[in-house]
């Protein structure tokens, strides 16, 4: 069973692990090993890392007690992080986590959500009924990456 929730302190360092199989192993279906190195660097800081958790507070979830996906929603609607371990594709967790980020933005009146989504993703969003507004190529950590930014506007039937 997939349980949502808040994230609490203390989360941050169990979210790395899905972080980095997410991209080493799931988006490397689409991404060249430079790209994948440069985004999901193998050396990342701890610190640093909790410190850019504690900022995005994303949705935390469980699988079983144990830390299998997080997502965020701003309360601009950017949705800066959504991963799902590689271990837990397709089971419904990034569901759940979608779902989540849809009942938070109603909650908080946002209208718009929209993200900068990787090209394994992309698919996956176009389901929630998320738009490619912009194909982009941009360098992150000197490596070219492509990307696209979807939205998403919301009714106040969401």
């Amino acid at each position: 069973m997939i349980t949502v929730r808040d994230f609490r302190p203390g989360d941050e360092a169990a979210t790395f692990p899905v972080f980095f199989s997410a991209i080493h192993e799931v988006a490397s279906a689409h991404y060249s090993p430079e790209v994948v190195e440069a985004w999901a660097p193998r050396d990342t800081d701890p610190e640093r890392w909790a410190l850019r958790i504690q900022g995005i507070k994303p949705f935390i979830a469980l699988r079983d007690g144990e830390v299998v996906g997080y997502a965020d929603v701003q309360d601009n609607g950017y949705i800066d992080h959504f991963f799902v371990s590689a271990r837990a594709q397709r089971i419904g967790v990034a569901t759940a986590l979608m779902q989540r980020i849809h009942a938070s933005a109603a909650e908080r009146g946002i209208k718009l959500l929209y993200s900068d989504v990787s090209l394994s993703a992309q698919g996956f969003y176009q389901r929630f009924g998320f738009t490619i507004k912009e194909q982009q190529i941009f360098l992150f950590r000197g490596v070219e990456m492509s990307n696209a930014r979807m939205e998403k506007r919301l009714d106040d039937g969401v």
